[in-house]
C-alpha cells in the first residue's frame, strides 16, 4: 500500500513529499489552467496536491521562438482549454533517449495542426504557470487522445472521491500516480502481455528507483529468457512515449 493517501495529502515525511511531486501526472489543460499555487509551500497544487511533472496529449495550434537559442513555445489546444509549452533546444525533441539524428527529424516535425503528448515540469514562474518539455512526441493514434482524457479524469475522481467502494471517503488505498501497481493501469497503455508486464515492474520498482529500472532488472524481473523480446518492447514503448530514459538503459513511466 502507498504513503500515500488516495484522494487526500501526502504522508510522512520531505522525502515523500518529493516522490509524490516527482510522479508523472496525467492532466487536462483545464487544470493546469487552474492549477493553485501556494506561496509558503512554494509548489502548485491540482485537486489540492502537490504537483511537479505532468503529461498532456493536445494538438499544436501556433508555434513561435526558436530565434537565437530561445526556447520553442507551442500554443496546445486538448478540448479543454490551451496552454503553451515551451522547450529549450537540447537536441532531444522526444522522450529522452532517441538518438540525436531522429530528435532534429522529430523537431522539424511538429507544426501547426500535429497532435501531440508531451512530459514537462509544471512551475509558477512570476505568478505564472509555465510547462517547460523534457519530452515530446507525436500522437498518430486518436484512441491516446481518448485514452489520455479518460486517465485523467479517472486521477482526478481518485484524488476528489476516493477509491471506488470507500463510500467517497477520501483517504487510504493506493497511490493514484505511477507506484500504484497494475490496478489503475491506463487504458491502452500495454500494447500486449510484454508491455503490461514491462509497466508493472517499472510501478512496483518505482519506489525504490527515483532515477529509473535498468533493463538488466527488468529483465530479470520478468523472464532472462525473453531477453530480446524484452529490449525490443523497451524500444517499442520509448517510441511511443509510453516510457521515458532516464540515465543510460534505464527507464522510467511516462504517466
Amino acid at each position: 500500500m502507498s504513503r500515500f493517501s488516495q484522494g487526500g495529502g501526502f504522508m510522512g515525511s520531505s522525502s515523500q513529499k518529493k516522490e509524490f511531486i516527482d510522479s508523472v501526472r496525467p492532466v487536462t489543460l483545464r487544470q493546469v489552467n487552474q492549477a493553485s499555487f501556494s506561496p509558503s509551500e512554494d509548489e502548485l497544487k491540482i485537486d489540492d496536491k502537490p504537483v511537479g511533472k505532468v503529461s498532456i496529449v493536445a494538438t499544436i495550434r501556433k508555434v513561435t521562438g526558436g530565434e537565437n537559442n530561445a526556447p520553442m513555445v507551442y500554443r496546445l489546444e486538448d478540448g479543454t482549454g490551451t496552454f503553451e509549452v515551451r522547450r529549450f533546444k537540447t537536441g532531444s525533441s522526444v522522450i529522452p533517449g532517441e538518438d540525436d539524428d531522429m530528435n532534429q527529424q522529430e523537431e522539424s516535425e511538429f507544426k501547426e495542426g500535429q497532435t501531440v503528448r508531451v512530459v514537462g515540469t509544471l512551475k509558477n514562474t512570476n505568478d505564472k504557470q509555465v510547462i517547460t518539455a523534457v519530452g515530446m512526441i507525436p500522437v498518430t493514434d486518436f484512441n491516446q487522445v481518448i485514452y489520455h482524457q479518460l486517465y485523467a479524469l479517472q486521477v482526478h475522481l481518485l484524488n476528489t472521491r476516493g477509491e471506488p467502494g470507500s463510500n467517497g471517503a477520501v483517504g487510504g488505498g493506493d497511490s493514484h500516480y505511477a507506484d500504484s501497481g497494475s490496478l489503475y493501469m491506463p487504458p491502452g497503455d500495454a500494447a500486449n502481455d510484454m508491455q503490461a508486464k514491462i509497466l508493472n515492474v517499472l510501478r512496483s520498482e518505482k519506489q525504490n528507483n527515483p532515477d529509473g529500472v535498468h533493463s538488466d532488472k527488468i529483465i530479470v524481473k520478468i523472464d532472462e529468457n525473453a531477453r530480446q523480446e524484452i529490449l525490443r518492447e523497451l524500444e517499442n514503448m520509448q517510441e511511443d512515449g509510453k516510457i521515458y530514459s532516464g540515465e543510460e538503459n534505464h527507464y522510467l513511466i511516462a504517466e
